[in-house]
C-alpha cells in the first residue's frame, strides 16, 4: 500500500512522471482499499476538491473518516470542516467541534483556529457535549500523525 501511495503522490504532483490525476486516483484507491490512511486522506481531498474525479463530498467524508479513525490529524481536521459546512454530511457543529478538538490536541494549527471560531456559534450545552464525545473518541483512536 505504501508504494502505491508514494507512486500516486508522484503522479498527483508530477514528480519524476507526467502529472496524471487519473493514475493518482487509481493508485490512491488501491492503497486506500488496503487501509493506508495517507491514501485515504489524499483521495478524500481529491473528491472534496474535484481534482481528477468529480467533486463528491459524501465520498470525501467516507474517506476522511477512514483516515481519521486511524488517527490522521489532517483527515480529522478536514472531517471537522465537512461537518461545519454541512458538505457530504448534515451540518453539525458538535461533530465539527469533536473532530477539530481531536486534531487540535495533536497540534493541528487549522483545527485549533477553527475550534476557536466555531465555539462562538455554540451553546455551552453543545460545547459540553462535544467535549464529552471528543474525550470518548480520543481514547479509542490510535494516536497517528
Amino acid at each position: 500500500a505504501q508504494s502505491q501511495y508514494n507512486l500516486g503522490t508522484m503522479y498527483l504532483n508530477g514528480i519524476g512522471v507526467p502529472k496524471d490525476f487519473a493514475e493518482a486516483v487509481k493508485l490512491y484507491r488501491k492503497a486506500a482499499d488496503q487501509g493506508d490512511a495517507n491514501a485515504q486522506y489524499n483521495l478524500g481531498w481529491m473528491y472534496d476538491n474535484g481534482t481528477g474525479v468529480p467533486k463528491d463530498s459524501a465520498e470525501a467524508v467516507k474517506l476522511y473518516r477512514k483516515a481519521a479513525d486511524q488517527g490522521d490529524a489532517d483527515a480529522q481536521s478536514s472531517l471537522g470542516l465537512m461537518y461545519a459546512k454541512g458538505e457530504g454530511v448534515p451540518k453539525d457543529l458538535v461533530q465539527a467541534h469533536v473532530w477539530w478538538n481531536i486534531a487540535g490536541a495533536k497540534g493541528h494549527k487549522d483545527a485549533k483556529t477553527n475550534l476557536g471560531i466555531i465555539e462562538k456559534e455554540m451553546t455551552d450545552a453543545q460545547k459540553e457535549k462535544a467535549m464529552d464525545l471528543a474525550r470518548e473518541l480520543f481514547a479509542k483512536l490510535p494516536k497517528g500523525k
